[in-house]
């Protein structure tokens, strides 16, 4: 770590000012250690060393959350906890698609709700998916390409990439068309499930992703604060319990999803697991980050069941050709602008 003339002056005169500016700074230096870390010496469980037929993602799912819910689901017995291949879902994509697992992955299908895959896949951690430039500050992508491994698969060579939140409209002003409903994901991959022949398939769900909105989106009402921007709320307030109950609302719009799946797909053997977690103030740590560490956000928790197609629901879908659209608002969506 070095500082110039101006910066010491400056911490000279502002020693609390000083000490937080070199915490961040060693927080953002052992950021760098642990994605060069984990991306070459593999910090986490990698799913293509486990034995499966489907991989289920439902993003940013804390261990606490899904055992808050479980007991709602049948299909949910032991919940095991294991440690990600990441912080953030960009760094889990780059180190779970790595070319060691080329061989399996070959016959993967890889269909997402995560418009992140367009960061990582399609632009090669060059630019967001919104399709604008990088700016001067170290971004997680920018971490990841700088510190973090570049020898992971091309869509090409997957046996299917389907980035589902391609086909929305974003010129849609409607907050849950922007944030996409799991059910067209669920959809596509029933139907995929029964057209294609594919060894593997990794579903990638988005709730229960902040924002919290499913409640507002059922009452046809605004979110609150604790639902739009959840690490303000609880800076402000201290409050995580209500965080929290918003959030296994969340989870339970991505899991009932998850029952439909298991019902209208044939996988013998199902895991359903995370990319990553959030941080709710735990340590003084919020969201998530590439290269983090955080319990909350590093361990993830590992369901294993099994998926029999009843044929109990039809899907009202095709795969037709997935059309460009600009990915901006779903960014502001998720909250990463």
């Amino acid at each position: 770590m070095t500082l110039n003339y101006r910066e010491v002056l400056n911490g000279i005169q502002n020693p609390k000012k000083a000490s937080k500016y070199v915490a961040n700074k060693l927080v953002f230096q052992m950021r760098d250690y642990v994605v060069s870390s984990s991306s070459y010496r593999q910090i986490g469980r990698n799913i293509f060393e486990e034995n499966w037929d489907m991989v289920i993602i439902l993003d940013a799912c804390r261990t606490d959350i899904m055992q808050i819910v479980k007991d709602e689901y049948e299909y949910i017995n032991e919940i095991e906890k294991v440690r990600s291949v990441g912080g953030t879902s960009p760094e889990w994509m780059v180190n779970t698609f790595n070319n060691k697992y080329k061989d399996d992955i070959s016959n993967t299908g890889y269909i997402t709700a995560n418009p992140h895959s367009k960061s990582v896949f399609e632009h090669r951690l060059e630019r967001h998916f919104r399709g604008e430039g990088e700016n001067n500050r170290m971004s997680d992508l920018n971490r990841i390409r700088k510190y973090g491994r570049s020898d992971y698969v091309t869509p090409e060579e997957m046996g299917l990439y389907y980035p589902v939140w391609a086909e929305q409209d974003p010129s849609n002003d409607n907050y849950y068309d922007l944030y996409g409903s799991p059910r067209k994901l669920t959809d596509k991959v029933i139907r995929i499930d029964r057209e294609r022949d594919l060894d593997k398939i990794v579903v990638h769900y988005m709730p229960p992703h902040t924002p919290y909105i499913i409640n507002a989106l059922r009452e046809d009402r605004d979110p609150k604060q604790y639902e739009e921007s959840p690490w303000e709320y609880i800076r402000k307030t201290g409050d995580r319990q209500k965080v929290k109950q918003v959030c296994a609302d969340m989870l339970r719009w991505g899991i009932d999803e998850v029952k439909m799946l298991l019902e209208n797909t044939s996988r013998e053997r199902v895991i359903i697991t995370s990319d990553h977690g959030d941080g709710f103030g735990e340590y003084g740590i919020y969201s998530h980050h590439a290269g983090s560490l955080h319990p909350f956000i590093r361990k993830v928790p590992w369901i294993t069941t099994t998926a029999t197609d009843n044929k109990t629901y039809e899907p009202d879908t095709n795969l037709e050709q997935v059309e460009e659209h600009s990915a901006k608002e779903r960014l502001e969506a998720l909250g990463y602008l």
